[in-house]
């Protein structure tokens, strides 16, 4: 059941998305980035033969490093710039617009609040890079 003050901040918050977002594109964007990031990666490859077994390893560190982010920066207050705006976007935005007994997705619009903005695929991507 939908609380008043949830039903209030989801109103206000899909009100305040510009009129030109388009849910789809921003799935599509997200999708092709990801794919075109791996079509790279797997093109660079030469002779992979043992290289592919690399996967599952990263594939489990990634999961850490996820978890890790989701639960010690996105869930707590850290007062620094960035971080501060991960926490806010997800904690005090995204938790507030999703609950445990409702977290449905009405319309495109909303997939706003759902996924990252496409700034993270920047930093992210640049942050990979580097390490």
């Amino acid at each position: 059941m939908m609380t008043e003050r949830q039903k209030k901040f989801r109103e206000s918050y899909v009100n305040q998305i510009s009129p030109f977002y388009n849910g789809l594109l921003h799935i599509g964007v997200m999708y092709a980035a990801g794919f075109t990031a791996i079509y790279y990666c797997a093109s660079q490859l030469d002779n992979p033969t043992w290289a592919w077994l690399t996967i599952i390893p990263v594939a489990i560190a990634g999961n850490f490093v996820e978890w890790a982010m989701h639960k010690y920066v996105m869930h707590r207050l850290i007062d620094v710039f960035a971080l501060r705006a991960i926490y806010d976007r997800h904690t005090r935005q995204h938790h507030q617009y999703f609950t445990d007994t409702d977290y449905t997705i009405d319309t495109v619009k909303e997939h706003r609040i759902v996924f990252f903005p496409w700034r993270v695929l920047i930093v992210l991507g640049v942050a990979g890079t580097i390490l």
